[in-house]
């Protein structure tokens, strides 16, 4: 305003207004030069004042020296000069802005810039500092920089420090190397360094904390002497005092740590309410919310070990993972709701969505595939792999299931499935033992079976103490018990006790029968018999309580030594001397004959050779013809049975024969010497007569 008045009076002068010494304007007591009051200063009109000319550009010709100060007002905007008052500087040779607009920033608001030339700051090397209501409000130092109302002030050694926000770094003495950014971040801070605190009252109350970086509201807000931690979200690490080495990232991650080490928490509340526990690493929304001292446990996916407090050692991989878990131990669930709702059992692995799904208290048992050992509570020692196998087992206990649906129903112990649906139906049945796909499948109560191929056993219910070997071997045994089963197809149909058929297809027709044996391929392949036994391949067996040996292929069986026939007297019982001889052999009709073998198996060749013995049917009426009870001859026990010679047995007869023979020799042998006696006699008394006729 000075300016103004010294122009005006330069133009009252120019303009020889000089008739006075002192010119008043509204006042008859003028106290300069020229004195203009206004009508009312208190209450001021709005034509109180003086009105310079005014132009919407300057004049074309440039004033000279006599115009030197001439005074103007621009109502427009001319090039880069703005609407003002402007004066003819003769000097410069130019229009001067009276409020000097082109070298002064404006508080509201600047055209024209050029950043090479218009800044606000200092030429000299002195620090640029900041101030409100007098109070230090920022500093841009050679190795500090600060903004914000009491914010950090460089004092003692402390250097390379960046503050952004009220009360940011302001206590800080010979900390070194942080940056704060927020409002009270790295409030209390002193000696610590290497600290990074980003977001209102992140890292508060640090004091001599080191390396640590937060980022969001609150973030470490009570860390003091805790270092290397890093902390990014909301309330994450909130209540860290002197923990270390923590990485936390989402809102509310590792809330309460209070001096636990080395965690990593990734997720909104993960590791919420851990304080002292260690080495964990949460990774997931929910992940360890409820963990306080456990530690050394991983835990990746939405809610995974979300409830686990002491638990240690656990690896939870899936969203929910050993979500109930609360003391467990050594737990090891990938996949989503793996081991769910386990609380306290230890060193379980689950591995597959569902696996261990309901698992309780249970302890080492591992389960991998999808809705693997689903049910399980509290059952111990388990393994399931597969999808759904060992679903339902609840308290089982050391059972073993691979494969789908395999041991799927079961609630029996120590059960072993190696297939695709083996032992699927099996419940209470215990100690059982299925490889191969469907072995065993429809099992319920049977215990001790062992089965091993496909189909094996299938359709055993209630059949205990089996065993079972190869494709279709007992198949549809339902209720029977301790059969022997090794080969393809072999007692596939059975459902009798105590056979045992070692070859394919052996004993395959048997149902009912109990106490058989088969060996050989296609041994005993039909009938319905009992306590038989048919040893080679293709050998047939024709009612109970036989024994076959080879097929009606076989043309030779023998050995060093005669075949032996218990014979002890001690076992012998109603002896008698009844056996029949000379009448019974003489009545015999041996024979000579070829076989007609392919009349009982169409597979047997008929043989060339020429037999010599006796037809069954003939002796068997010889016999009954002289009342012999004779045990050669093996009658035929049904309908496709057919008749046997025991030739063995002939023995006895044939002894009988001769001793009959024998004496009747023996009577004739003394019947001739008394003849021959007599004979003597006679000769002598011939010779007698004879000699007395001489």
């Amino acid at each position: 305003m000075k300016t103004i008045i010294q122009i005006f009076f330069f133009v009252i002068f120019l303009n020889s207004f000089a008739i006075f010494s002192q010119i008043g304007i509204n006042t008859t007591n003028p106290k300069s030069t020229l004195d203009i009051v206004a009508t009312d200063s208190n209450s001021p009109s709005n034509t109180d004042g003086i009105l310079i000319p005014r132009v919407n550009n300057f004049p074309a010709t440039n004033p000279t020296s006599d115009q030197n100060g001439l005074l103007i007002y621009l109502a427009t905007t001319v090039g880069n000069n703005a609407p003002g008052f402007y004066y003819w500087d003769n000097n410069s040779v130019s229009w001067n802005s009276v409020t000097n607009t082109k070298n002064v920033w404006l508080i509201n608001g600047n055209t024209n810039t050029n950043p090479n030339n218009n800044y606000i700051g200092t030429k000299d090397n002195t620090d640029f500092i900041f101030r409100r209501n007098n109070n230090h409000s920022g500093i841009i130092a050679i190795n500090n920089t600060s903004f914000g109302n009491n914010s950090y002030r460089p004092v003692g050694s402390s250097s390379n420090n960046t503050a952004f926000g009220s009360f940011s770094l302001s206590s800080t003495t010979n900390g070194n190397s942080n940056t704060a950014v927020g409002f009270n971040t790295l409030k209390n801070n002193t000696t610590g360094y290497s600290n990074s605190a980003i977001g209102a009252l992140s890292m508060t109350n640090n004091t001599v904390g080191n390396s640590n970086t937060a980022l969001g509201i609150y973030s470490l807000n009570n860390n003091t002497t805790g270092n290397s931690n890093t902390s990014i979200g909301s309330n994450s690490l909130l209540m860290n005092i002197s923990g270390n080495e923590n990485s936390s990232l989402g809102n509310n991650s590792l809330y309460n740590n209070t001096n636990g080490n080395y965690n990593v928490a990734i997720g909104t509340y993960s590791l919420y309410t851990n304080t002292s526990g260690n080495n964990n690493t949460g990774i997931g929304s929910y992940t360890l919310t409820a963990n306080s001292t456990g530690s050394n446990n991983v835990a990746v996916g939405l809610a995974s070990l979300s409830f686990n407090t002491t638990g240690y050692q656990n690896t939870s991989i899936g969203n929910n993972s050993l979500n109930n878990n609360t003391i467990g131990f050594q737990n090891t669930a990938v996949g989503t709701f793996s081991l769910y709702k386990s609380k306290t059992g230890n060193q379980n692995t689950g591995l597959g969505s569902n696996s261990l799904y309901n698992n309780d208290s249970g302890s080492n048992n591992t389960a991998i595939g999808f809705n693997s050992l689903y049910n399980n509570l509290s059952g111990n020692n388990n393994s399931a792999f597969g999808s759904n196998a060992l679903f339902s087992s609840t308290i089982g206990i050391g059972n073993s299931a691979f494969g789908n649906q395999s041991l799927y129903a079961n609630t029996g112990n120590y059960n072993s499935g190696f297939g695709e649906f083996t032992l699927k139906a099996n419940t209470t049945g215990n100690n059982n033992v299925a490889v191969g796909s469907n072995s065993l499948e429809n099992n319920t109560t049977g215990s001790f079976n062992t089965s091993i191929g496909r189909n094996a056993s299938k359709n055993n219910n209630t059949g205990e103490n089996n065993i079972s070997l190869g494709y279709n071997a007992l198949m549809n045994n339902t209720s029977g018990n301790h059969n022997i089963s090794l080969g393809n197809n072999s007692l596939s149909s059975n459902n009798g006790s105590f056979n045992t058929s070692i070859g394919n297809n052996g004993l395959v027709s048997n149902n009912s029968g109990n106490y058989n044996t088969a060996i050989g391929y296609n041994a005993y392949n039909s009938g319905d018999y009992n306590n038989s036994t048919a040893i080679g391949y293709n050998t047939y067996v024709s009612g109970d309580n036989q024994i076959r040996l080879g097929n009606f292929d076989v043309t030779s069986i023998g050995g060093a030594v005669g075949w032996s026939n218990i014979s002890d007297g001690r076992l012998k019982e109603n002896i008698q001397n009844n056996v029949v001889g000379l009448d019974f052999i003489l009545n015999l009709k041996p024979v000579t004959y070829n076989y007609n073998f392919k009349a009982i198996d169409s597979k047997s060749q008929n043989n060339n050779i020429r037999y010599s013995g006796f037809i069954a049917q003939e002796v068997e009426q010889t016999a009954k013809k002289v009342n012999y009870d004779f045990s050669g001859v093996d009658v035929p026990k049904n309908e496709n049975d057919f008749y046997s010679l025991r030739y063995a047995e002939f023995v006895v007869p044939i002894v009988k024969s001769i001793q009959e023979q024998q004496k009747t020799i023996e009577a004739l042998k003394l019947e001739l010497e008394l003849q021959k006696q007599k004979n003597e006699a006679l000769e002598k008394r011939l010779k007698a007569i004879e000699k007395k006729l001489k």
